[in-house]
């Protein structure tokens, strides 16, 4: 968690940094930047905050915990070493290999994580958190691509394109999101609360995974099927979330525990309303006009990926975490996670009113870049009290929920 956090307090800062070239001037690439966010966000922070779940809320007793231990430090420092070369050259040879290395890394401990889930008990009744660990091993194909179709094909071509949108659909709606549920139903299976994942739900979804991405197809090469396929496929996500996550939500509504404080409550109903609002939005898209506007205006782009990241995904998580022990609950933690709701809550808003407002003509957000920038100062501030959090915990972690 320690190491998460870290690398989730860099990408903060370059977030930031980011916003700040809106009202600012930096002698540095704005690409290279967002390249090392972005990178450091996904494969660094994303990959070890999940994996580091798995690892100590599914199986604490693993005879994998020194492989672990040391795999996810090589990973923090190519992450590091990521980071810092995308801000140096962008995409080149020192920031793809390292890159590579990190996806080395990486397959080595998703392979420890399958051989230990096969001791975790009713793993059977849960398949979403091995067939997450498969989507994300699915997603880094097209990153083996990538490099061949730029040489062969250029960056201009759709292939380039549909390679990088792929890897962040398998990302999102694949690996992130089938381990969210996944670790939801392990929750409430834990708990001795009787729940049993619908086949038809299951298979269902992965369905719409593969449909949807049609979205994608159809940025950049337009065409009537591919705007059908996707609004089936979104229709089908929806129907799967209502069937997985309806018999799902009383459950984890009954866990709740009068030791926690409320604001955990909070924090983890901001994730599970993320979640809903995820499939939500996905769903509007069904719509063509609105799929356009999905991927014409920047800021539905960003606002929804960070709605996924960080409001489906690491909220919802984080609050499983808050709620079992995990993650400690004293005053520093308690105010890193106060701070890092309200700017995620705020700069949702803005992102998308303002992107409303650029759909609509002669609309607009006034002092936008100065607003959203000093919005997003509370990202960090939030991020570090957290991380401050973890190095003075005073409370014993809860292992009611270990099996």
């Amino acid at each position: 968690m320690v190491i998460s956090f870290t690398i989730f307090f860099l990408a903060g800062l370059l977030g930031l940094l980011m916003r700040y070239m809106g009202i600012g001037n930096l002698s540095i690439d704005y690409k290279y930047i967002l390249h090392a966010h972005s990178h450091t966000a996904l494969l660094g922070f994303g990959f070890i905050f999940i994996i580091g779940t798995f690892v100590f809320l599914l199986f604490p007793r693993s005879i994998y915990h020194r492989a672990y231990k040391r795999l996810l430090f090589v990973h923090l420092t190519l992450t590091i070493l990521m980071g810092l070369s995308f801000l140096y050259q962008g995409y080149g040879p020192i920031s793809i290999t390292f890159s590579t290395l990190m996806l080395l890394v990486s397959y080595m401990i998703s392979h420890y994580i399958l051989k230990d889930y096969k001791n975790v008990k009713n793993q059977l009744s849960n398949p979403m958190i091995p067939l997450s660990i498969f989507w994300y091993l699915l997603s880094t194909i097209p990153l083996w691509g990538m490099g061949p179709v730029m040489v062969l094909l250029g960056r201009d071509h759709p292939l380039y394109f549909l390679t990088i949108q792929l890897f962040l659909h398998l990302q999102f709606n694949g690996w992130f999101t089938f381990a969210v549920i996944g670790l939801l139903i392990f929750y409430v299976q834990s708990r001795n609360i009787k729940y049993d994942l619908s086949r038809y739900g299951f298979y269902t979804l992965i369905l719409s995974l593969f449909l949807t991405f049609c979205l994608n197809i159809s940025a950049a090469i337009p065409h009537r099927l591919y705007f059908l396929l996707n609004s089936a496929g979104v229709i089908l996500q929806l129907i799967a979330f209502i069937i997985i996550l309806r018999p799902l939500l009383p459950g984890i509504i009954r866990t709740k525990s009068s030791q926690n404080p409320r604001w955990i409550s909070w924090i983890f109903g901001a994730g599970i309303v993320s979640l809903l609002l995820k499939v939500i939005i996905q769903t509007l898209v069904a719509v063509p006009e609105y799929a356009i506007a999905s991927y014409t205006i920047r800021n539905y782009t960003v606002g929804f990926i960070h709605l996924l990241m960080i409001g489906s995904c690491f909220m919802t998580v984080a609050g499983l975490l808050l709620k079992t022990g995990f993650l400690p609950t004293n005053k520093y933690s308690k105010w890193g996670w106060i701070f890092f709701t309200i700017a995620y809550i705020i700069s949702e808003i803005i992102l998308f009113a303002q992107a409303t407002l650029t759909w609509m003509p002669g609309s607009y957000f006034p002092s936008y870049n100065t607003v959203i920038f000093w919005i997003s100062t509370l990202y960090p501030l939030g991020i570090g009290l957290i991380l401050i959090g973890l190095f003075y915990r005073t409370t014993p972690v809860n292992k009611e929920v270990v099996l």
